[in-house]
């Protein structure tokens, strides 16, 4: 419900606005989430505190890199069905071979120091475990915030949500079914299946 929505506490919720496109908003994140993370996007030659608008803008943007929001919306849709990739794994979801993992890992790392993402320890890079950090981020699937509204809206509001939400699943589940393909080590070019050698 839209109610239990607004009660929830983490400091960063965000947004899949787009399975197909692979487009993540941010909904909101409190204050402190802005104190502690800040210095994430304050670069080597730049010292002074960014504000709050520059935090917004740096992380907004930086959500919306494809490899990021893609990585992401893999992430949620595996931790909803209770599958926990490793590093090397989430790799492969992500049509990248060998030869890509550090910028995988690059990515993961960013995620971890912006609390979206935790690390199991492990010994090996590539398997540690990449898990939500849900203590601190929660990501709503467009078609669940929607549904919510549907739940409480007018009539008029909530066949325009109904289409809207409908259209959203359908993505979702097209999305679902190139995780799959990745898993099974194949990705799509020019709509021709290939394999993906690691």
């Amino acid at each position: 419900m839209l109610s239990e929505f607004l009660k929830n506490a983490e400091p960063l919720r965000i947004c899949i606005r787009s399975y197909k496109h692979q487009n993540i908003d941010i909904i909101c994140y409190s204050p402190e989430y802005y104190k502690k993370h800040w210095e994430v996007f304050k670069g080597k030659k730049y010292n002074q505190k960014l504000k709050d608008e520059e935090f917004y803008d740096k992380l907004d943007l930086y959500l919306f890199t494809q490899k990021v929001s893609e990585l992401l919306i893999i992430v949620y849709l595996l931790d909803k069905k209770q599958i926990y990739p490793n590093m090397f794994q989430l790799n492969k979801f992500l049509g990248r071979n060998i030869s890509h993992f550090s910028a995988t890992f690059k990515e993961v790392k960013k995620l971890c120091a912006l609390d979206i993402l935790k690390l199991e320890p492990g010994t090996k890079r590539r398997e540690r475990i990449v898990l939500l950090n849900k203590d601190v981020v929660r990501i709503y699937g467009d078609d669940e915030f929607r549904q919510m509204l549907l739940n409480e809206w007018n009539k008029g509001a909530k066949k325009y949500t109904k289409i809207r939400r409908e259209s959203l699943i359908k993505e979702r589940e097209e999305m679902e079914k190139k995780i799959e393909r990745m898993k099974k080590g194949r990705r799509i070019k020019d709509d021709k299946e290939i394999l993906v050698e690691n």
